[in-house]
């Protein structure tokens, strides 16, 4: 498939065409020019964060890089190769992107939704963290990159639909993948097994999710993870 015959990627430009006069440097419009200079078309399934490369810079943030259909193949069928595709896009964006500024680490978050069976691949693209759904267990995961010699950091992995629960459940569910992780080794000796541990939901969130469930699931992890680092 050539670029141009790609459905998504003029909707992609045009997303994009708000940072392009004045572009300086570091601004999302200049590392989308890059991607267009190399004709990398499949770009377009991975989006980054609508956040000007700029402003993560200043504020010392982290970049945050999706392939939200990345691990549904029927959304790939058009190659028998979807999985290498959809890392070397990730791979690609990471390559041109900043990793530090006046001395600081910039960290690179990477997710593929439904990734959790590429994760052997997905520690190899030059990312920090990586996030993953709820379809794969925090312990197993640190587990698996430790044994590659890649003691990564992880994002996740709550399912969004648990905040549809009642209070007791959204508690006991948050609880269970903290001590999950808890009981799998720490990234390096002198670290807590939570260390290296970004909580998230497992994939978004709905616009009808109750504030108060948000309010209980906070609560429990800032509280549970204090347990936890504590006993």
């Amino acid at each position: 498939m050539k670029r141009h015959e790609d459905p998504l990627f003029e909707t992609y430009r045009e997303a994009f065409a708000q940072y392009e006069a004045p572009a300086p440097a570091g601004t999302l419009a200049a590392v989308h020019r890059k991607m267009n200079k190399v004709g990398f078309w499949y770009f377009s399934w991975t989006s980054l964060n609508v956040y000007t490369l700029s402003a993560l810079i200043a504020a010392g943030l982290a970049f945050s890089l999706f392939a939200n259909e990345g691990g549904e193949s029927s959304a790939l069928s058009f190659t028998p190769k979807a999985k290498d595709l959809s890392l070397a896009a990730m791979e690609k964006v990471i390559t041109l992107l900043p990793r530090e500024n006046e001395g600081r680490k910039i960290p690179v978050i990477i997710f593929t939704k439904g990734g959790g069976i590429w994760l052997n691949d997905m520690a190899q693209v030059g990312a920090d963290v990586i996030a993953i759904d709820w379809t794969m267990s925090l312990s197993r995961a640190r587990k698996q990159l430790l044994a590659l010699n890649k003691p990564l950091a992880l994002q996740g992995n709550l399912d969004p639909l648990i905040l549809f629960s009642e209070p007791e459940q959204i508690t006991k569910q948050a609880s269970l993948l903290l001590e999950d992780l808890a009981s799998a080794p720490a990234l390096k000796p002198g670290l807590h097994p939570l260390d290296g541990h970004i909580f998230n939901l497992g994939h978004g969130i709905s616009q009808f999710t109750p504030p108060e469930s948000v309010s209980t699931l906070a609560k429990t992890v800032i509280e549970h993870s204090k347990a936890l680092r504590l006993g």
